[in-house]
This record gives C-alpha cells, sequence and structure tokens, in this order.
C-alpha cells in the first residue's frame, strides 16, 4: 500500500477502482471526478441520494452492487456519509479482502461519527479531503492516518455552468 502516499488525484489511483457513496456530499464531488477520468477505471455502487446523483450526471457509467463494486478491485473510493451503511460496509468488505481504501470527507464537522456504526469504527487507510481546512481538522482527528488534497472538480463544474 505504499502507493497511498503518492495519490494526489483520482486519477492516480491504482484500476479498477471500486466506489461506494450513499449520501449527495461525497457522490458530487467522485461523480466529478469519474467524469474527468476514464470512467471505465470505475466499478460504482451508488444508493440513495448517490444513486439519482449518478444516474443524472454519468448516465452511461452502470451502476453496480457492493460486492460487484469490489470484485477485483484494486482499491476503494467511498463516501463516508451517515444516510447509510454502504459505504461503512465497503470499507470493512475491502480491509477484509486486502483492498486499500480512500475515503472521501465533504464538509467539516463530525469527521470521527462518519466511521462509526453500532460502535463499530471502521477507518479507510487514507482521507480525501478538498481543502486546507478539511486537511487540518482532518489530521487532527486522525492522527497518523493520511489525508490527501485533491481538487474540488464538483465546484470547479458548477462555476463553469455559472
Amino acid at each position: 500500500m505504499s502507493f497511498i502516499s503518492h495519490v494526489s488525484a483520482p486519477a492516480e489511483l491504482p484500476a479498477p477502482v471500486a466506489v461506494c457513496c450513499h449520501d449527495a456530499g461525497a457522490a458530487n464531488l467522485i461523480a466529478a471526478w469519474i467524469g474527468a477520468d476514464d470512467a471505465s477505471r470505475y466499478h460504482v455502487c451508488a444508493q440513495g441520494p448517490a444513486a439519482v446523483i449518478f444516474a443524472r450526471t454519468l448516465p452511461s457509467v452502470g451502476l453496480v452492487d457492493e460486492r460487484e463494486a469490489l470484485r477485483g478491485a484494486a482499491c476503494l473510493l467511498s463516501g463516508t456519509g451517515w444516510g447509510g451503511d454502504v459505504e461503512h460496509r465497503a470499507r470493512q468488505s475491502a480491509r477484509q479482502l486486502g483492498i486499500p481504501s480512500f475515503a472521501v470527507l465533504d464538509h467539516w464537522v463530525n469527521y470521527r461519527m462518519r466511521f462509526e456504526r453500532g460502535g463499530q469504527q471502521s477507518l479507510p487507510d487514507a482521507l480525501v479531503v478538498t481543502d486546507a481546512a478539511a486537511r487540518d481538522i482532518a489530521a487532527a482527528d486522525f492522527p497518523g492516518l493520511p489525508v490527501r488534497v485533491w481538487e474540488n472538480r464538483y465546484l470547479l463544474n458548477e462555476v463553469e455552468q455559472v
């Protein structure tokens, strides 16, 4: 997993990349990153609001279930939402399968709670944020866990449309 320290953008993730999302924040970021890359590198499991976002923004990307997304994956890119458990389960499964995982924090609050379900914590191998403030909070909350800062392609796309 030494490649984790060198990944500075989603396009540098080893493929195939399993993606698991439920909530809208991370789904918007991840969909924008996939849209700017070769979408065939990604196997996307999206549920809840994330499924709507992927259907709207990347209709050519067929959605798969969690197990299929992880099958043969070189790494996992997940959201960190509260609305569902798919991201949490995917991180647990990735760990059991020896698949390195990256989790996207799309906000600035409640980081620790994002990784807990039923008293059980499931941390990724690295965290992904899109700004320096989020990086500082994540580094303070999870000392020793690598924090990567990736460009906010979603925000750039929104600005371009304005």
